[in-house]
């Protein structure tokens, strides 16, 4: 059985004279102008005409395409107009195309709603992508994507990229996971590909959702374009064991895509295992590239916070006890802190006492001080049953605190040293390069 050829004759049938067209090079496929789709009829003949004439989306374009013709025609100029309604069949085909190839290629920013419908597939990406950013930036979860294409088509009756817009929870994870992090990992490896050296700095914490290590790594180099130094996220990795063979392995895998020859510094922070990790790094980085990297030892603020916490326990004076007991006495219990306001009148509470970085527990010091008198009512007011009595802890640690005669010299000491030494720690912050993923993470929990 032979194969059905293009007849002639459907270009002058007024059911496909407005959007058939014959392929030059083949005699048994037909062209849709309207989809720019072509038509297979060597098996169907006409009957594949009159199927696609049916479907949605061909009935959809053609009805979007004599909307536009009718405009096109209305800024025409009458000599024009009456020119095209008397030409042939031909000339309103090519009117026809003309309009569909505008529609399908051009967004057309108007008022009139006879032109909402021709807004592109890229201007609906690109409020997605815009809100993924926004949804990144401040930190908001995915699931708070849910439901927003029914918000902004309320929000927004009148716009046609609100109507198209969808972006849930799990597009929303699927944008930033697999669309913008890859584009902005590549684009900072471009920028470090011109640079000569830059810093990695790494550090690894308990994830308490996947119950891992978590190690984060950042590159801190120059960036040629802003002209200014930058420390920019690259990768994290998670791993079981933390030994020195693990943190090795897993090294290599967080900065692929990094020249290792290029590694000037490594920023980390002071543990047995990292130091035994660099020493081997070290040895296969001289191996293999026949070069060293630069050892300004480990991190300076995990030093100086180390070295003032080692002497306020050294003198067994029970500060961080009496700190972290105060908070916690107080902390998500209403009814202690109802009492503590109507026995002192005072609406101030302790403050929360970092145990990691004893430096920056200024605040907490100078809190206790201000409202110690008030913390001595409360205990005698719950010691004498004036007020519910709190049978924790907390309270006992507090009780014996305010025995001690001497304890108001002990705060104003602690805080006169933690002073004396923050201005020093705060120089270390801005200035170390080695210092500076720390204040990046730890300094944001």
């Amino acid at each position: 059985m032979g194969k059905c050829s293009f007849n002639k004759l459907w270009l002058e049938n007024p059911k496909y004279a407005s959007w058939l067209l014959s392929v030059t090079n083949d005699q048994h496929k037909a062209k849709c102008c309207v989809c720019m789709k072509y038509i297979d009829i060597s098996s169907m003949g006409e009957a594949a005409l009159s199927s696609h004439i049916k479907g949605k989306k061909h009935l959809q374009l053609l009805k979007g395409t004599q909307q536009q013709s009718t405009l096109i025609l209305n800024f025409m100029k009458p000599t024009d107009q009456a020119a095209t309604a008397t030409a042939p069949t031909t000339t309103a085909r090519s009117l026809e195309l003309v309009a569909s190839t505008t529609s399908s290629t051009t967004s057309m920013p108007t008022n009139k709603s006879t032109l909402d419908t021709y807004v592109t597939r890229e201007d609906t990406l690109t409020a997605e992508i815009t809100w993924a950013l926004k949804v990144i930036d401040c930190h908001y979860s995915y699931n708070s994507s849910i439901d927003t294409a029914k918000l902004f088509q309320k929000m927004f009756p009148d716009s046609q990229i609100a109507k198209q817009f969808s972006c849930g929870e799990k597009k929303c994870a699927y944008l930033t996971c697999f669309g913008l992090a890859p584009h902005f990992k590549e684009e900072l490896i471009k920028l470090l590909k011109n640079e000569d050296n830059y810093v990695v700095l790494f550090d690894e914490s308990m994830n308490a959702v996947t119950q891992s290590k978590q190690l984060d790594v950042h590159v801190r180099a120059w960036n040629t374009n802003k002209l200014l130094v930058e420390s920019r996220y690259y990768n994290s990795v998670f791993m079981g064991h933390g030994t020195a063979a693990d943190m090795m392995m897993h090294f290599r895998d967080a900065v692929e895509g990094l020249e290792i020859p290029k590694i000037f510094q490594i920023s980390m922070d002071g543990p047995n295992v990292n130091w035994r990790f660099y020493k081997d790094f070290c040895e296969e980085m001289s191996k293999d590239f026949d070069c060293q990297s630069l050892n300004i030892g480990s991190c300076g603020l995990h030093i100086l916070n180390n070295a003032f916490k080692a002497g306020g326990e050294a003198s067994s004076w029970g500060i961080e006890q009496l700190f972290s007991s105060a908070h916690w006495l107080f902390h998500d219990t209403p009814a202690r802190r109802e009492d503590f306001q109507k026995i002192t009148g005072n609406t101030k509470f302790p403050l929360k006492f970092c145990k990691h970085r004893w430096l920056e527990n200024v605040p907490v010091a100078e809190r206790i001080q201000e409202i110690l008198p008030d913390i001595a009512k409360y205990v005698k007011s719950a010691k004498a049953q004036q007020v519910s009595c709190p049978k924790t802890k907390s309270f006992e640690v507090i009780v014996e605190a305010m025995k001690d005669p001497l304890l108001e010299a002990k705060l104003a000491f602690f805080t006169l040293v933690a002073k004396e030494v923050y201005p020093f720690w705060s120089g270390i912050k801005l200035t170390n390069p080695c210092c500076h993923f720390w204040q990046l993470t730890c300094m944001q929990s």
